[in-house]
């Protein structure tokens, strides 16, 4: 099973436990290309920190026993690396009350889109930049906010 982790957007791979030693992970930038060990673990699961935003990796794993032989390799299964998602915050303007959402420039981003929910979530901006005030915002009422950073590549796109 493959995976992004949502607060950095790397590449996540869990597999079953089928009692072995360790387990190799191998890598590869296209399907049928050349396959590379990326690390050996004792795990179920490998998180490729080295995988770069919007570029899609190839993985299989094998399974190394106590003696050091290793087993077939496993299915292929490939993923797409996402950007990182956005940490917000949410304040108030003092001028207008109104809710403003701010966070961090993530690398990657080209631009962000905010959504808020009262009654499930709608989009209320897409901004280019860390911040939007949520000028229709109704006083009294309590809103939950989430914001995707959008990538070039829309496929990486954040987790919210």
């Amino acid at each position: 099973m493959q995976s992004n982790v949502a607060s950095s957007g790397k590449n996540k791979l869990t597999w079953a436990d089928s009692g072995a030693a360790k387990y190799k992970v191998y890598r590869s930038t296209s399907q049928n290309g050349t396959y590379k060990l990326l690390s050996t673990v004792t795990k179920t699961s490998y998180t490729d920190t080295s995988a770069v935003a919007g570029k899609k990796y190839f993985y299989y794993i094998t399974a190394v026993d106590s003696n050091g032989e290793s087993s077939k390799k496993s299915n292929v299964v490939s993923r797409v690396c996402d950007i990182a998602r956005p940490v917000i915050k949410v304040s108030n303007v003092a001028a207008s009350g109104k809710t403003k959402v701010t966070w961090e420039k993530v690398k990657g981003a080209v631009k962000y889109k905010v959504y808020a929910s009262w009654d499930g979530y709608t989009l209320i901006g897409t901004v280019t930049g860390t911040s939007l005030t949520h000028k229709k915002a109704v006083t009294g009422r309590t809103y939950n906010y989430k914001v995707v950073a959008v990538a070039e590549n829309t496929n990486a796109n954040s987790a919210y």
